[in-house]
Protein backbone atom coordinates (compact mmCIF):
# COMPACT_ATOMS: atom_id res chain seq x y z
CA UNK A 1 0.00 0.00 0.00
CA UNK A 2 1.22 3.43 -0.85
CA UNK A 3 0.87 6.39 1.43
CA UNK A 4 -0.02 9.31 -0.74
CA UNK A 5 -0.53 12.63 0.92
CA UNK A 6 -3.58 14.42 -0.32
CA UNK A 7 -5.04 17.60 1.00
CA UNK A 8 -8.56 17.20 2.29
CA UNK A 9 -10.71 20.23 1.88
CA UNK A 10 -12.85 21.59 4.66
CA UNK A 11 -16.01 20.66 2.76
CA UNK A 12 -14.84 17.06 2.25
CA UNK A 13 -14.06 16.71 5.95
CA UNK A 14 -17.48 18.11 6.89
CA UNK A 15 -19.27 15.78 4.51
CA UNK A 16 -17.28 12.79 5.79
CA UNK A 17 -18.18 13.64 9.40
CA UNK A 18 -21.83 14.10 8.43
CA UNK A 19 -21.84 10.69 6.73
CA UNK A 20 -20.34 9.07 9.85
CA UNK A 21 -22.95 10.76 12.06
CA UNK A 22 -25.78 9.65 9.76
CA UNK A 23 -24.51 6.06 9.74
CA UNK A 24 -24.37 6.07 13.56
CA UNK A 25 -27.96 7.34 13.74
CA UNK A 26 -29.06 4.74 11.20
CA UNK A 27 -27.39 1.93 13.10
CA UNK A 28 -29.00 2.99 16.40
CA UNK A 29 -32.37 3.29 14.64
CA UNK A 30 -31.96 -0.23 13.27
CA UNK A 31 -31.71 -1.55 16.84
CA UNK A 32 -34.97 0.16 17.82
CA UNK A 33 -37.78 -2.36 18.34
CA UNK A 34 -41.02 -2.06 16.43
CA UNK A 35 -43.76 0.12 17.85
CA UNK A 36 -45.86 -2.89 18.79
CA UNK A 37 -43.01 -4.49 20.74
CA UNK A 38 -42.32 -1.18 22.53
CA UNK A 39 -45.99 -0.72 23.43
CA UNK A 40 -46.38 -4.31 24.65
CA UNK A 41 -43.17 -4.14 26.73
CA UNK A 42 -44.12 -0.78 28.24
CA UNK A 43 -47.67 -1.93 29.00
CA UNK A 44 -46.45 -5.14 30.60
CA UNK A 45 -43.97 -3.23 32.76
CA UNK A 46 -46.71 -0.82 33.79
CA UNK A 47 -49.03 -3.72 34.66
CA UNK A 48 -46.18 -5.35 36.55
CA UNK A 49 -45.68 -2.20 38.65
CA UNK A 50 -49.40 -1.69 39.26
CA UNK A 51 -50.14 -5.30 40.16
CA UNK A 52 -47.07 -5.55 42.41
CA UNK A 53 -48.31 -2.47 44.27
CA UNK A 54 -51.78 -3.95 44.69
CA UNK A 55 -50.53 -7.43 45.62
CA UNK A 56 -50.00 -6.99 49.33
CA UNK A 57 -51.48 -10.27 50.52
CA UNK A 58 -53.76 -10.78 47.52
CA UNK A 59 -53.01 -13.86 45.46
CA UNK A 60 -54.77 -12.62 42.30
CA UNK A 61 -52.57 -9.52 42.03
CA UNK A 62 -49.51 -11.62 42.81
CA UNK A 63 -50.47 -13.95 39.96
CA UNK A 64 -50.89 -10.98 37.60
CA UNK A 65 -47.45 -9.73 38.66
CA UNK A 66 -45.87 -13.08 37.89
CA UNK A 67 -47.64 -13.44 34.54
CA UNK A 68 -46.74 -9.89 33.43
CA UNK A 69 -43.12 -10.44 34.47
CA UNK A 70 -42.88 -13.67 32.49
CA UNK A 71 -44.54 -12.05 29.46
CA UNK A 72 -42.20 -9.03 29.70
CA UNK A 73 -39.20 -11.35 29.72
CA UNK A 74 -40.65 -13.22 26.71
CA UNK A 75 -41.15 -9.97 24.76
CA UNK A 76 -37.62 -8.80 25.49
CA UNK A 77 -36.25 -12.24 24.55
CA UNK A 78 -38.22 -12.06 21.30
CA UNK A 79 -36.63 -8.68 20.59
CA UNK A 80 -33.15 -10.04 21.27
CA UNK A 81 -33.67 -13.16 19.15
CA UNK A 82 -35.20 -11.23 16.25
CA UNK A 83 -32.19 -8.89 16.24
CA UNK A 84 -29.87 -11.90 16.23
CA UNK A 85 -31.77 -13.43 13.31
CA UNK A 86 -31.31 -10.14 11.41
CA UNK A 87 -27.58 -10.44 11.98
CA UNK A 88 -27.36 -7.76 14.68
CA UNK A 89 -25.72 -8.43 18.00
CA UNK A 90 -27.18 -6.44 20.86
CA UNK A 91 -25.09 -6.56 23.99
CA UNK A 92 -26.95 -7.41 27.16
CA UNK A 93 -24.83 -5.00 29.17
CA UNK A 94 -24.25 -1.36 28.24
CA UNK A 95 -21.04 -0.10 26.71
CA UNK A 96 -18.75 1.93 28.90
CA UNK A 97 -19.20 3.83 32.11
CA UNK A 98 -21.78 6.29 30.76
CA UNK A 99 -24.08 3.52 29.56
CA UNK A 100 -23.75 1.65 32.84
CA UNK A 101 -24.49 4.80 34.81
CA UNK A 102 -27.51 5.54 32.60
CA UNK A 103 -28.96 2.05 33.07
CA UNK A 104 -28.26 2.16 36.82
CA UNK A 105 -30.06 5.49 37.20
CA UNK A 106 -32.96 4.24 35.08
CA UNK A 107 -33.29 1.08 37.20
CA UNK A 108 -33.11 3.15 40.37
CA UNK A 109 -35.94 5.41 39.16
CA UNK A 110 -38.09 2.43 38.13
CA UNK A 111 -37.49 0.77 41.50
CA UNK A 112 -38.22 3.92 43.52
CA UNK A 113 -41.49 4.44 41.63
CA UNK A 114 -42.52 0.80 42.17
CA UNK A 115 -41.64 0.74 45.88
CA UNK A 116 -43.17 4.18 46.40
CA UNK A 117 -46.38 2.98 44.78
CA UNK A 118 -46.47 -0.03 47.07
CA UNK A 119 -45.90 1.97 50.21
CA UNK A 120 -48.36 4.72 49.32
CA UNK A 121 -51.01 2.09 48.51
CA UNK A 122 -50.45 0.49 51.89
CA UNK A 123 -50.95 3.89 53.54
CA UNK A 124 -54.36 4.28 51.88
CA UNK A 125 -53.75 6.04 48.56
CA UNK A 126 -55.55 3.72 46.16
CA UNK A 127 -54.84 5.68 42.95
CA UNK A 128 -51.02 5.72 43.32
CA UNK A 129 -50.31 2.22 41.87
CA UNK A 130 -52.02 3.18 38.60
CA UNK A 131 -50.00 6.40 38.34
CA UNK A 132 -46.82 4.50 39.25
CA UNK A 133 -47.54 1.94 36.54
CA UNK A 134 -48.09 4.72 33.98
CA UNK A 135 -44.86 6.43 35.01
CA UNK A 136 -42.85 3.23 34.73
CA UNK A 137 -44.49 2.33 31.39
CA UNK A 138 -43.58 5.78 30.06
CA UNK A 139 -39.98 5.44 31.23
CA UNK A 140 -39.66 2.02 29.57
CA UNK A 141 -41.21 3.34 26.33
CA UNK A 142 -38.88 6.34 26.21
CA UNK A 143 -35.89 4.16 26.99
CA UNK A 144 -36.71 1.64 24.26
CA UNK A 145 -37.36 4.38 21.70
CA UNK A 146 -34.52 6.83 22.34
CA UNK A 147 -31.88 4.53 23.83
CA UNK A 148 -32.32 1.06 22.27
CA UNK A 149 -28.62 0.30 22.71
CA UNK A 150 -28.22 2.15 26.06
CA UNK A 151 -25.88 4.55 24.27
CA UNK A 152 -26.09 7.70 26.35
CA UNK A 153 -23.03 9.46 24.89
CA UNK A 154 -24.93 11.74 22.48
CA UNK A 155 -26.97 13.22 25.32
CA UNK A 156 -23.94 13.85 27.52
CA UNK A 157 -22.02 15.48 24.66
CA UNK A 158 -24.74 18.09 24.37
CA UNK A 159 -26.11 17.10 20.96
Amino acid sequence: MNNQEQDITHENAKSALKMIENSQKDSITSFRPTLSVMLIAAALFGVMTTSASYSSGNSLWSFITIVSTVLFICVMTYRYVSLRLDGKKLKLTPNGMKGGLFVSIELLILTVVAIGSMELYKSGEEWVPIVGGLINATIVMISLYYFPTSDFSKITEGE
